[in-house]
Formats: structure tokens, C-alpha cells, sequence
């Protein structure tokens, strides 16, 4: 998140590969720029044990605010990932 608002010529992120079993780091990231945080720092929807961000309210707008994100969990064919980057 902290790399996204530093480079705002970063407009898309992809989300790919194989998700951490436990941790579900993926779908948590997903669920930040889906869903923002609560006032705890609370990722809202993730499903990862231990959702919480050190980020102020501001940095988590911006960062909804300015990237895509692209949901391709799972996926692992380079083939497929290479087809979506070009649309």
C-alpha cells in the first residue's frame, strides 16, 4: 500500500498465484481496496486470522482511490495472467 501511494503512476495491481493457506494475504489486500478498514485498523471482510493494518485512514483512501485491483487468486497460467495484462 505504502509503494502504491508513493508511485501513483501505479493504477493496477494483479493479484495472482496459489493464496497462502492460513494467511490469505491475497484476498485480504483485496479486501482492503474493496472495503477499507475500520477504525481499529481492521481489514473489513478479510478472512485472514489476523486482519489488521498499520495505516492511517488517509493512506487507505488513497490507496482505494488509485489502484485497480485485478482478482486472479488461484490463477497460475501464465497464459491467462498475460491475457488479462494486455486488455
Amino acid at each position: 500500500v505504502a509503494f502504491a501511494i508513493k508511485h501513483p503512476e501505479l493504477k493496477r495491481i494483479l493479484v495472482c498465484g496459489k493464496e497462502v493457506k492460513g494467511h490469505r494475504a491475497g484476498q485480504a489486500l483485496l479486501a482492503l481496496a474493496s472495503n477499507g478498514m475500520d477504525l481499529t485498523g481492521r481489514i473489513i471482510g478479510a478472512a485472514s486470522p489476523n486482519p489488521i493494518v498499520t495505516l492511517c485512514a488517509q493512506e487507505v483512501d488513497t490507496f482505494r482511490r488509485q489502484v485497480q485491483m485485478i482478482d486472479l487468486i488461484g490463477t497460475v497460467d501464465i497464459g491467462r495472467i498475460a491475457q488479462v495484462l494486455v486488455t
